[in-house]
């Protein structure tokens, strides 16, 4: 039987609205998901170095650094697969809810990954011209309008646009409207 990734356990919704849902998946050593089935465009965060098994239509080993951040839509791939853990792992899933047109970059920051519905970028100082999820890729403080906000390793924020982040280590995936 095939799941949703709605209804796949390890896989728990930690927040929606109407441009994003993002999931965290935690797979202790060992432990196998069920087969599930992903819908949406997806920006993926590595919260530590994820080694698992994918099966799908083909098995193989993926290897992600903690840090590192994929994207799939997976509107085109169709992707149904599920993972086994070689490691304890665990990675945060942002799943795009809308499209939307694309808009030129700011000069103030290091662009990753740019589609006509999002852009990844990292910045130290940064005023958000989209509404926004901010990743925390390490214990910090984080000034929001400038009021201090403590954010650990995989904490993240909804944010509306104008609003100035200054950080150390944050992600910030912008979402075009």
């Amino acid at each position: 039987m095939t799941f949703l990734v709605n209804d796949e356990p390890l896989h728990r919704e930690q927040f929606k609205n109407n441009h994003v849902r993002i999931i965290r998946v935690t797979l202790p050593k060992g432990v196998e998901t069920l087969w599930h089935q992903h819908l949406r465009n997806t920006i993926y965060i590595a919260l530590t170095d994820f080694n698992s098994i994918e099966y799908s239509e083909r098995e193989k080993v993926l290897k992600v650094e903690k840090g590192s951040i994929l994207h799939r839509d997976h509107r085109q791939d169709h992707l149904v697969h599920k993972i086994k853990s070689i490691e304890d792992s665990e990675l945060l899933g942002v799943e795009l809810q809308q499209s939307n047109p694309i808009e030129p970059l700011p000069t103030t920051a290091h662009v990753i990954k740019q589609t006509s519905e999002f852009r990844i970028l990292k910045s130290n100082e940064y005023k958000l011209i989209y509404k926004s999820v901010l990743v925390s890729l390490e214990s910090q403080l984080v000034f929001i309008n400038g009021k201090q906000c403590q954010l650990n390793l995989g904490d993240f924020l909804f944010l509306e646009n104008g609003e100035l982040v200054v950080s150390t280590n944050l992600l910030i995936i912008e979402l075009f409207e």
